[in-house]
This record gives C-alpha cells, sequence and structure tokens, in this order.
C-alpha cells in the first residue's frame, strides 16, 4: 500500500499535466531521472546500510554487527537493540540532513544545466527549470523521510508507515488538483504540492518513531565519526550501482528523445502505467531487509535461504502474471486519461509489452538484490553491475541513435537477466555465509 499510495501520486500529478503538452510529460520525467539520482545515493545506497543495521538490532543474539557499532553494543549497559536502533537512526538523520542541504542548493543555484545533463533538451530545460527548483530544492524532506521510514521498517512496523503514505497521497492529489485545476499553476503548482505533502509525511514519521519509546536519554544526539565513514564505505558499492543503472537509463533515455518527444511521451506514459499494478510487488523490498537482516543477526542462515527463494518464486510468477493485463488495458487508459493520438497510442501499446518484461526480469533481481543487501554481500552487487551495467552503457553509446528502437531496448532486459545470473549463483553457491559456518 506504501509503493501503490507513492505510484499512484505519481500518475495523478502526470494526469493533471498531461493538459499542458509532451514538454510538460518530458520535463517531469526529466526531474525524475535527476531524482533516482539522488535516491541512488540516499535511498538505494546509505538507506539500504542503515535499515539492515536496525534490523540486525532487533535480533536476540545481534550477532554480525560492523565494528562500528559493536563499541555501542558494549557501552550499552541495558537495553542494548534499542539504543543500537535510535544511534543508528539519529545518525542516519544526520547524513540526510546533509545530503539533502547539499543537493538542494546545487538544484536551486543551477536547474537548467542539471536537466541539461541529464538529457533533457535546452527548450525543456528551460520549461522545466522552476518545478526542479522545488522539487529537487526541497529534497532533504525527502531525505529525512526516507531515513525515518528505513528505521520504521527495519522494526517491521509497516503499517506506521503506510499510514503516513496513504496520508500524504490523499494531500497530494488534493493539493495538486486545487493547484492545477482551480488556481492554475501548472508545474510550479504541482512542484509545490508534492513538497507539502513530504513535510506533513515527515512530521507523522517523527510523531510515530517518538510513540516507539525514542528518547534522547538512551543515546547521545551527536554525530558518530566512525558510524558516518563505516556506513559510506559499505554502501559505497550499492549507490555506484545504482548510479550505474541510472546513468544507463538516462542515457536510454536520451535516446528516446533522440527520436521525438513523442517516443519519450509515449514511453511514460507506458512507465505510468505498468507502475500501478508493480507496487505490489515492489512492496516486497523493504519487508525482505527486516526480516534477513533479523535472521542474519541470529545466525538463521537457512531461513534466509528459504525466505528469499519463496519470496523470489513467488514474487516474479505472482508479477508476470498481473503485469500482463496493463498490456490489454493499458491502451484503454490511455485514451481515457491521457491521449487520443493514433500515433501516440500505438508507440505506448508497443512501450507496454516491452516493459513486462523489463519490470518482471528486475522484479527478480531487485528480491536477491535485496536479500544479499540484507547480509551486507555489496562486493558481488558491485561486480555483477560492472558486468552488466557497463556492457548495457557501451551498447548505448555505440548503437543507441542509429539501431533499431526495440532491439536496442532489449539491452536493458538482457543486462537485468546477467546480473540476476550473477547474482543468483552467489546466492545459492552460499558465499555470503560467514566462514564459521562450514
Amino acid at each position: 500500500m506504501t509503493s501503490l499510495s507513492a505510484v499512484l501520486g505519481d500518475f495523478i500529478n502526470l494526469m493533471f499535466l498531461a493538459h499542458l503538452g509532451t514538454a510538460a510529460i518530458t520535463g517531469v520525467a526529466a526531474t525524475a531521472i535527476i531524482n533516482f539520482f539522488f535516491v541512488s545515493v540516499d535511498k538505494n545506497g546509505l538507506k539500504a546500510v542503515t535499515g539492515r543495521l536496525v534490523g540486525q538490532s532487533t535480533s536476540e543474539e545481534l550477532a554480525n554487527l560492523p565494528s562500528y557499532l559493536q563499541q555501542v553494543k558494549e557501552e550499552a549497559k541495558e537495553n542494548r537493540g534499542m539504543v543500537l536502533v535510535q544511534h543508528i537512526t539519529y545518525n542516519s538523520l544526520f547524513s540526510s540532513l546533509l545530503l539533502g542541504l547539499l543537493v538542494g542548493v546545487l538544484a536551486i543555484a543551477f536547474p537548467r544545466e542539471i536537466l541539461e545533463l541529464g538529457g533533457a533538451e535546452r527548450a525543456v530545460a528551460v520549461y522545466a527549470a522552476p518545478y526542479f527548483q522545488i522539487i529537487m530544492g526541497c529534497v532533504v524532506f525527502t531525505a529525512i523521510a526516507n531515513s525515518l521510514t528505513s528505521t520504521l521498517n527495519g522494526l517491521k512496523e509497516t503499517k506506521s508507515v503506510t499510514i503516513a503514505a496513504t496520508s500524504v497521497f490523499f494531500v497530494q492529489i488534493t493539493l495538486g488538483y486545487l493547484a492545477v485545476n482551480v488556481l492554475d499553476f501548472g508545474l510550479k503548482g504541482v512542484a509545490c504540492a508534492n513538497v507539502a505533502a513530504i513535510v506533513m509525511q515527515v512530521v507523522i514519521l517523527a510523531r510515530m518513531l517518538h510513540k516507539k519509546g525514542f528518547s534522547n536519554r538512551l543515546v547521545k544526539l551527536r554525530p558518530d565519526c566512525h558510524f558516518q565513514w563505516g556506513t559510506c564505505k559499505e554502501a559505497w558499492p550499492l549507490i555506484f550501482e545504482r548510479l550505474s543503472f541510472q546513468a544507463c537509463v538516462a542515457v536510454f533515455w536520451h535516446v528516446l528523445q533522440s527520436h521525438g518527444t513523442e517516443v519519450m511521451a509515449s514511453y511514460r506514459i507506458a512507465n505510468q502505467i505498468t507502475l500501478i499494478p508493480l507496487a505490489f510487488f515492489i512492496g516486497l523490498y523493504p519487508v525482505i531487509t527486516p526480516y534477513v537482516s533479523q535472521y542474519y543477526g541470529n545466525k538463521e542462515y537457512r531461513s534466509i535461504r528459504s525466505f528469499t527463494t519463496t519470496i523470489l518464486l513467488v514474487g516474479t510468477l505472482c508479477c508476470g502474471i498481473v503485469l500482463m493485463g496493463t498490456y490489454f488495458i493499458g491502451p484503454w487508459v490511455t485514451t481515457q486519461l491521457f491521449t487520443d493520438d493514433k500515433s501516440l497510442l500505438e508507440m505506448t501499446k508497443m512501450w507496454l509489452l516491452f516493459l513486462v518484461f523489463t519490470h518482471v526480469s528486475n522484479t527478480a533481481l531487485q528480491i536477491v538484490t535485496y536479500s544479499l543487501k540484507a547480509v551486507g554481500s555489496k562486493n558481488i552487487i558491485l561486480i555483477s553491475s560492472l558486468a552488466s551495467n557497463g556492457a548495457w552503457g557501451v551498447s548505448l553509446y555505440l548503437w543507441g541513435s542509429t539501431g533499431n528502437l526495440m532491439l536496442i531496448s532489449s539491452l536493458q532486459v538482457v543486462a537485468t537477466i546477467v546480473k540476476m545470473a550473477i547474482l543468483c549463483w552467489y546466492f545459492y553457491s552460499r558465499r555470503w555465509e560467514p566462514r564459521d559456518v562450514f
């Protein structure tokens, strides 16, 4: 439900702006590309590490903790798990503040240049610059929300996260509707509605954490340099993996744009349609981390393999069946909500079929990846990304602008399958287990 709320919010925002033309859709898409880079560093990198550590801190044995948390564990005389959780959360918030403020300042100062760097045409960059400044200039609130969400998910408080996300969704669409259809603020109005909703999410999540017993008396509220450095070292392979993937996506979107704004707009519409049912399966990912990391903290390695295998088989099969439905109803949704342009409709239908294969293969990949992240296996993720994303990026650079569009697009599926094969070999050969198991 949390994932669905986020996806539906983006979907409705796109629907609000569809009447402004392909330039508005492309501008929002270009902003999303830049935001993905931030998410790669913050949510998929740093928060992946801190989320795993929170999950391990809920285990009984508190085993396999990194060295920079061992001292905190030893100094805590009682209630060690809660002390560790609070220590992790406060330091995670500190890094979120620094990163969010840095990115926000750059976004406000150089909006057009950053959008062009992300692949947007000059006219689109100029048009979407105010929207970009508001969304990315206030990204510090997103970073704080990610940090609080990571802790609550690690504590298995997914219900609290869902309540916050659902509240954000209704505020976002209400304010977005008023901004576009009543006040006629266009892109700026939608951006302000999004920021207001995220600020409210931060307030709700903070109150929920306070109710969980967070107190200043349990942990010193000052940055832990050893923790910051340790989490950055653990996160950088994960950050590189996501950044290399997003770089390939940016190049791919640039290739689409070189074939015309209609191609880019149709891809964006098809992606938004498929993301709605996919949200139910994206919701599996944050659930994997607390369970696998807790098993890891208790040295229950067999439970990790069994849990991951079950999620992998059931999740991938159900994802494929559900997403095939979007191929049949997608054209009708496009006509009713976005456009009745026949050429745009045909291109959207083509992308729908392509995205079914893309999302199903990526779902299987992410399930295995999240399990390996939860046990701290970062190097194999880095190696797999070097092999698959590297080959994909080089292929896009060499043949992206001149090759067949669907053939070039299929390279993403090939890269995903290659990475999946490498990670599955590593996971099922049990190379992630500590040596003392054998």
